[in-house]
């Protein structure tokens, strides 16, 4: 039940927004809008304002806006042509379409822009934690714990700002780090080099790097319903002190740990509110996507980390370039998926649909209002992104249409559109299946 209430929360925001950027900008470039409709279907309540029908429709599964004369060829009475969609200049109408998915990406600047004011920015303090053998790091004598006070002379306060001036390294000299090393200062010379990351989707790319990692407690964040650590008794805010009597630093370490036990039955000795207590945890083998298209076996326990150290509060318009960067960030990483669905470098296993998403809706909103928040923000771009490709019937595929326009000096033929419009729905159609057929082999491989 959450998840379908928080389903229908997060895609009625999202789709009243962007059918209000359609609303807004016709209404401001002078073009009658009939109906305002969250739904499809039959009309089961709402309001008039004028000459617009503002309704809740019984299908919640997307809306429109029906502006006077959006159907070209169209007869119209004279009093209405002033009022056409149609009758309007070219970049008008474009600006109308292109409004619906530019309020999707506002939403989730503003969106993001407020938790970063309110929380804070989730950073991490500039703190050593694994060091990977061989690796720049090691060969320069950085140790887990130490405390990085500047990086070429300039401060860091945060591991980001650590990562900031090892992606601008040159490649000509080294970095100099300044270290605190248990209250004893230092300085060392390391040099960064390509090395092996996962990006964001998790494929493998070289990035400059050094091989270290910022420090992250063994401390749990969030426990996983149905998984063994639930079982295991579990909970958030417990600090992982050993694992069948080895101690444990990090959580890297930890993870270690639990993948080289094979499933088998681990002992933790844990922390919880100052008292030590033992639990016994077995980890199960689950198969997952491996972000570029195959399949890889891990074995899960169902835990996740604190996710920062501390909250960097940047002000109001520190917070709404962050929001704002955060959301290009977000644009930058779908459209890279969505590229590599398309050349096949990334499983379109991972596409989902209203399932999947009503899954993680109620994941979300269980942890609280700002991973909802969060996670609406993310979808909203997804959104906005999915309509501004060019296929008829969806906003993308009108900006073809009209950019054509705009090029030949006269608009696509009504035969044109038609079968254009035939194939973009049976390509919307096609895609809307594969989904919905994504989530259910989801349901049932559990």
């Amino acid at each position: 039940m959450t998840s379908l209430l928080s389903f229908l929360v997060v895609l009625s925001v999202l789709i009243f927004i962007h059918e209000l950027g359609h609303y807004l900008l016709a209404r401001l470039l002078g073009v009658g809008v009939e109906r305002f409709s969250i739904g499809f279907g039959p009309r089961l309540a709402g309001w008039k304002s004028g000459r617009t029908d503002f309704r809740i429709s019984a299908i919640p599964l997307g809306g429109y806006v029906k502006m006077v004369g959006d159907e070209p060829g169209a007869e119209l009475p004279a009093e209405d042509i002033p009022l056409s969609f149609t009758h309007k200049p070219v970049w008008k109408r474009m600006l109308i379409v292109a409004a619906g998915p530019f309020f999707n990406l506002l939403l989730a600047v503003i969106f993001l822009w407020g938790l970063v004011f309110w929380y804070g920015l989730p950073v991490m303090d500039p703190v050593v934690g694994d060091i990977v053998s061989d690796s720049p790091a090691a060969s320069a004598g950085l140790r887990t714990g130490d405390l990085v006070l500047s990086v070429d002379g300039r401060a860091v306060d945060t591991w980001e700002d650590v990562q900031k001036r090892i992606k601008r390294y040159s490649g000509r000299d080294g970095l100099v780090f300044e270290i605190d090393r248990a209250g004893d200062k230092r300085q060392i010379m390391v040099f960064p080099e390509p090395m092996p990351t996962r990006d964001a989707l998790g494929a493998t790319v070289m990035r400059t790097g050094i091989g270290a990692n910022p420090f992250v407690p063994a401390v749990i964040g969030f426990v996983n319903p149905g998984f063994p650590a639930e079982d295991a008794g579990l909970k958030s805010g417990d600090m992982v002190l050993r694992i069948n009597g080895e101690p444990v630093n990090t959580w890297m370490q930890m993870a270690g740990r639990i993948q080289a036990s094979r499933g088998e039955s681990m002992e933790l000795e844990v922390e919880r509110a100052g008292e030590l207590i033992r639990l016994h945890l077995q980890a199960r083998e689950e198969t997952m996507e491996d972000g570029m298209g195959g399949k890889v076996t891990r074995h899960v326990v169902g835990i996740s980390p604190e996710p920062y150290a501390r909250a960097s509060h940047l002000g109001f318009f520190g917070a709404m370039l962050e929001g704002t960067r955060q959301t290009g960030e977000i644009v930058k990483v779908t459209g890279i998926a969505l590229a590599r669905m398309v050349k096949g470098s990334l499983s379109r296993d991972n596409l989902g649909g209203p399932i999947f998403i009503a899954q993680m809706a109620g994941s979300e909103a269980s942890k609280g209002i700002a991973h909802l928040l969060a996670f609406i923000a993310v979808i909203s771009v997804n959104l906005a992104l999915l309509n501004l490709l060019p296929i008829p019937v969806l906003d993308g595929g009108h900006l073809l249409f009209y950019t054509i326009e705009l090029i030949r000096g006269k608009p696509v033929s009504t035969r044109g559109r038609e079968v254009a419009q035939q194939v973009g729905i049976f390509l919307l159609l096609s895609l809307m299946v594969f989904a919905f057929y994504n989530d259910i082999l989801r349901l049932f491989q559990g």
